[in-house]
């Protein structure tokens, strides 16, 4: 009970900034436990920003789901009670529709920072929620189904005709499109549910299954992958504003030059997990020519559907800055 209270007052407290010249000192929370390897990308960020700011600026790590569940920490961010979410968008679509653009993209982040891509982002999460965008860490990872059973074939690839999936607003589209039944549930649901056959496959990212024990039960992945990654980190604008010019330096070059080099650390935890789960017995299905091209068109599809119909104009610019439909056959 003790500690409960300390963190909530912790959580309470204004934007932390100690006298003039001392160190400042941002809050941050994720949306998943930092011992996932989805939060440990944003630990590493933090890190390098705590090493180089030294003395200038800080990032205090409050916690995860723990701390504040994960559909109400962009709330949290935008009335100012922690300074910085680290979150896959999906928790806060409602309040900006455009978080399917970070799904639907598919150009590289270097290209989307020098297209205008990443401002535009910047500037409608700026509108939309009162928060920055400072990072985008994970667009070198994926989605792929996986099954309990290997799925037939279909006129989209694949036929999911009576097959129940976990699903999420995510994928939940693409998975109907494809005959699946979609079944909502937490993410520590899957591996239970999949053992007592009230789903046969789920949606995921191609890195982070071990750490939900999902090894045993993933005996199909189907390829080609879909979708990118969704897991921004963002400010609040007014943290962002009051801090000095050198603490923003900082986190911004931190930021752009660890968006590259994070695609190191996530394509090795996917290429060790990928090899642990092959030794566990699962096997590749793998659509390819029109098959594949037709599957991944169906996917990348919904995120810009679903932002034509709540997004309003700025849908097209996005697709302009952050979609390239030429890569849907790479």
């Amino acid at each position: 009970m003790k500690r409960r209270t300390v963190l909530a007052a912790g959580l309470a407290a204004p934007f932390v900034s100690s006298p003039a010249r001392a160190e400042t000192v941002l809050r941050a929370i994720t949306a998943v436990p930092m011992a996932t390897a989805i939060a440990q990308v944003f630990g590493n960020y933090m890190e390098r920003v705590n090493a180089r700011g030294r003395g200038i600026v800080r990032i205090q790590y409050l916690g995860g789901p723990e701390v504040t569940p994960s559909p109400r920490q962009a709330a949290s961010l935008q009335r100012g009670l922690v300074d910085i979410v680290h979150s896959p968008g999906a928790f806060y679509a409602g309040e900006v529709p455009e978080v399917d653009a970070l799904l639907g993209a598919n150009r590289p982040i270097q290209e989307m920072r020098q297209n205008g891509g990443v401002a535009l982002l910047d500037e409608i999460w700026q509108r939309r929620i009162n928060a920055k965008f400072l990072g985008w860490f994970d667009t070198v990872v994926a989605f792929h189904m996986y099954f309990a059973n290997r799925p037939p074939p279909g006129p989209q690839g694949v036929d999911l005709s009576g097959v129940r999936m976990f699903t999420t607003p995510t994928f939940r589209d693409f998975q109907v499109a494809l005959g699946a039944t979609p079944v909502a549930m937490a993410l520590g649901e899957i591996r239970p549910s999949m053992d007592r056959g009230v789903i046969q496959g789920f949606g995921y990212p191609n890195y982070g299954l071990a750490g939900l024990g999902l090894e045993p039960v993933a005996k199909w992945r189907l390829d080609p992958d879909y979708y990118r990654g969704n897991t921004p980190a963002i400010i609040n604008r007014y943290a962002w504003n009051r801090l000095s010019a050198e603490a923003k330096q900082i986190l911004e070059e931190e930021a752009i030059r660890w968006e590259v080099e994070a695609a190191q650390f996530i394509l090795g935890h996917r290429d060790r997990e990928y090899e642990a789960l092959r030794a566990a017995g699962m096997q590749i299905m793998t659509l390819e020519g029109d098959a594949a091209r037709r599957y991944r068109t169906l996917a990348f599809s919904f995120p810009w559907q679903r932002m034509e119909q709540r997004a309003g104009d700025t849908v097209q610019r996005l697709r302009a800055l952050l979609f390239d439909e030429a890569r849907l056959s790479a």
